[in-house]
């Protein structure tokens, strides 16, 4: 599917010499620079920041990294993201997410046998966040059980990080990266 972006996407040739060290960064962590970095770079003093929460993020803490691609598959679900779906799904099944539970994150009724009981509750917390902004109590008391309380603020970033990702890649519809 064709999209058409509604912001320009900075190329190499107008960085200045600012933006091109953040691209060659960009380059040398991630094979390259992705589409939505180039959409940021508009404003590229939010680039910087962005890049480091985004890398951030993408560490793997407390929480196992493929209970955060759920979670992150579910948020690029939820918010209809074609860009961050993408990207995640080859994700997720680098991370041995099997198909049950790729196509179970993207049905609007997650099957109930098909997902552990931490799976879960990381896809219920994001849906909660995503859904009306803030997660249940009790969703939060079972996932502190299970992850403590810093898997939990570990979710939290997860999931509202990429709900801004989402809504950037979509609002500016950038394109598919490849």
């Amino acid at each position: 599917m064709e999209r058409n972006p509604t912001l320009s996407l900075v190329t190499d040739e107008q960085a200045d010499e600012d933006l091109k060290q953040i691209y060659e960064m960009c380059q040398q962590a991630m094979g390259g620079v992705p589409h939505l970095a180039r959409v940021i770079a508009n404003c590229k003093d939010l680039l910087g920041p962005f890049l480091g929460l985004a890398g951030a993020v993408a560490q793997e803490y407390t929480v196992p990294m493929r209970l955060k691609q759920l979670a992150v598959l579910r948020t690029a679900e939820l918010n209809g993201c074609a860009y961050c779906r993408s990207i995640h799904v080859p994700k997720g099944e680098q991370l041995g997410l099997d198909s049950d539970k790729m196509e179970g994150v993207a049905q609007k009724d997650i099957p109930d046998d098909v997902f552990s009981a931490e799976e879960k509750i990381v896809i219920r917390m994001t849906d909660e966040m995503t859904g009306r902004v803030g997660a249940e109590k009790d969703t939060v008391a079972q996932a502190r059980e299970m992850f403590g309380e810093a898997g939990v603020v570990e979710l939290m970033m997860t999931i509202s990080f990429y709900n801004l990702m989402t809504r950037l890649a979509e609002t500016s519809q950038v394109p598919l990266e490849g």
